[in-house]
């Protein structure tokens, strides 16, 4: 009886921290405030590009992701903060999606959740300056100048979206030689754990 109330309640936890991971690359895209009434006064292109509507898309043997970097006052600054900020949420796709292949197994074993993450944490620190993504490449950027008018000011900045995509081949390779490259100790170690 308490054996099964556990396992419900590890594979809620579980579906939940599944949740909370995914979304995180999405949180930093989303947060936006209030500072007065914005009126857009220029765009890099007349009409809005279809991909300002994805977060993450595959086609055409490509992997595409956005990113929305709001209130930027230099545009060429504000740029290579995204191209830098996109960059790292492709290699936190490319982990959680190393971390749900273990999730899986999970469920089978007496382990909680955390051990696990516990673990392949401290193996993704060792790992993930090992990626190189060779193919990653900037496919469009698209801006907005932007006024805000506040009742003590008037603000100008820019809204920067950019796309950028790797290829479906090389994001394949990448995720098995995450796991290839952890040590034989360490990898025997994990699957000890979600055995």
């Amino acid at each position: 009886m308490i054996s099964s109330s556990i396992k419900k309640n590890r594979f809620v936890l579980l579906f939940l921290l599944l949740v909370l991971l995914i979304g995180s690359l999405n949180l930093t895209n989303c947060v936006s405030s209030y500072l007065g009434e914005e009126t857009i006064i220029e765009k890099s292109a007349e009409v809005d590009p279809e991909w300002l509507l994805w977060n993450r898309k595959e086609k055409d043997g490509r992997v595409y992701f956005t990113l929305r970097q709001r209130i930027v006052y230099k545009q060429l600054h504000g740029i290579e903060i995204a191209k830098r900020k996109l960059r790292d949420n492709i290699i936190k796709d490319l982990k959680n999606r190393t971390l749900e292949k273990y999730i899986k197994k999970l469920r089978e074993s007496d382990l909680t959740y955390a051990t696990v993450l516990k673990n392949l944490n401290q193996i993704w620190i060792k790992v993930v300056d090992l990626i190189q993504l060779d193919s990653l490449k900037e496919n469009d950027v698209y801006w907005q100048r932007v006024r805000i008018t506040s009742a003590s000011q008037i603000r100008l900045y820019f809204n920067i979206y950019l796309l950028m995509s790797i290829s479906q081949t090389e994001y394949q390779v990448v995720d098995e030689a995450l796991i290839r490259h952890l040590s034989q100790h360490e990898m025997k170690e994990i699957q000890s754990l979600v055995k």
